[in-house]
């Protein structure tokens, strides 16, 4: 007879994997608190009216970006426990980082999902979109965007693990440090090359110099609140296929992984005697 735990298939593996990912308990407590801010922001605009249409949009955006890669930073620093409780459950089936990596980055873009739905919902404002102004798409749009990069430093943190001797949280500082350096490089260059310039507006930087002194302003003015196609779609497949590329550079190095997290877990082990 065959091994049931053995026989298992692929989509029952990113099944269990994905379930075990959103058992994590600050992954949750993020959702909260960006729900909360959201939501606060809105209530704040329904009674008070202090900000235009498309700067409430750039707040709310700024909200879902950093719970999202907090999210990400919490799926992928946690792979060690993850291994963890796999081989406490299931023995005899190997874990795979590969699986583990990708259904972090599906878990990623399902909490995204979950983020945005109640925004666009709440924010769809029939008569702007009779105006051919869609806030929702604007959203939509944006957050892709982000979204794709953060994916792309979360393979970085993987990458770094597998190839230099750094603990995972100096992989995920490290990551971290990537992101805010990408998205202000990306303000800056859209703020003077005007073939970059719809993209000005996807990162958090330009709600900084808002808030906070010191930072120069590089916003741009706007012709319309969605990016062009023609700019939009080269820069979201450029995103995904950049994710592509780094998710299978550190995908090799799965046994380097292993040997590491097993060595890390060993001498936590020993210490803890």
């Amino acid at each position: 007879m065959t091994d049931p735990k053995k026989a298992r298939s692929l989509l029952a593996v990113i099944e269990i994997l994905a379930a075990i990912q959103l058992r994590n308990r600050f992954i949750w407590l993020t959702l909260i608190l960006a729900f909360y801010l959201l939501g606060h922001l809105t209530l704040i605009q329904l009674y008070y009216e202090i900000f235009d249409t498309f700067r409430l949009m750039a707040n709310l955006l700024v909200v879902v970006e950093v719970a999202l890669l907090i999210i990400a930073l919490l799926l992928a620093l946690s792979t060690p426990k993850l291994r963890q409780v796999w081989e406490g459950r299931f023995q005899d089936s190997p874990f795979s980082y590969a699986a583990s990596g990708f259904v972090g980055a599906l878990n990623t873009i399902l909490l995204l999902v979950v983020m945005l739905v109640p925004i666009s919902i709440v924010h769809r404002y029939p008569e702007l979109i009779a105006l051919n102004i869609n806030v929702p798409l604007m959203l939509l749009q944006r957050s892709l965007l982000f979204t794709c990069v953060i994916l792309v430093i979360i393979n970085l943190i993987y990458i770094l693990r597998a190839y230099v001797p750094l603990l995972w949280f100096l992989c995920g500082i490290v990551g971290i440090a990537v992101y805010i350096a990408v998205g202000i490089t990306v303000t800056y260059v859209s703020s003077y090359k005007e073939s970059f310039a719809a993209l000005n507006d996807v990162f958090f930087y330009n709600e900084l110099w808002r808030y906070i002194n010191g930072f120069p302003r590089m916003e741009t003015a706007k012709e319309s609140i969605l990016i062009p196609l023609s700019q939009y779609v080269p820069s979201l497949l450029s995103g995904l296929g950049v994710w592509l590329v780094t998710y299978l550079l550190w995908i090799p190095r799965t046994s380097v992984l292993e040997a590491r997290d097993t060595s890390g877990s060993a001498n936590s082990s020993s210490n803890h005697q």
